[in-house]
């Protein structure tokens, strides 16, 4: 049982790191968005 119940989190933690990345990602292209605007 334990080794199921890893399994599990360590599919939630892929799960959360993946969403922290698709979230920086989309914080980094908003910065970018901003940047471009001051200096264009």
């Amino acid at each position: 049982m334990p080794y199921k119940k890893g399994e599990i989190s360590l599919s939630k933690a892929a799960k959360y790191l993946l969403s922290d990345i698709q979230t920086f990602n989309d914080e980094f292209r908003e910065i970018n968005r901003t940047v471009g605007k001051i200096y264009n």
